[in-house]
């Protein structure tokens, strides 16, 4: 019998949190609606960092005068690393000035940084 009402509180339980956490759209509050059509669709969070809304791609990359490496090593700052051979694409600049809109240089080897 005990057994038999412990299985019962838990199954309760359990429905009880699909209940609070699983609520298809359709039936949240009106507020939560309203929320939702105030937000721009085609405007990003903003990052803090002051980045335009362009993602850091071959494109962009090009356009601000940096070098694109579609193939870069995980361990570039770590030469001294053992590395797996995973290709991580990066901008390779020499100044900030060198990668997109609120991006910056850094993680310097020998003379040449990543956009960050």
């Amino acid at each position: 019998m005990k057994k038999g009402m412990a299985i019962l509180i838990v199954g309760l339980a359990v429905l009880a949190g699909v209940l609070v956490f699983v609520i298809p759209s359709d039936e949240r509050s009106e507020e939560s609606r309203d929320l939702k059509e105030l937000r721009d669709p085609s405007a990003r969070p903003s990052d803090g960092l002051g980045r335009d809304d362009r993602d850091l791609n071959e494109s962009s990359c090009q356009d601000a005068g940096g070098t694109w490496n579609p193939c870069g090593s995980a361990c570039r700052t770590d030469p001294d690393a053992i590395c797996i051979e995973l290709c991580v694409e990066y901008c390779e600049c020499k100044t900030d000035d060198e990668c997109p809109s609120g991006y910056r240089c850094g993680d310097f080897v020998d003379g040449v940084g990543v956009c960050r």
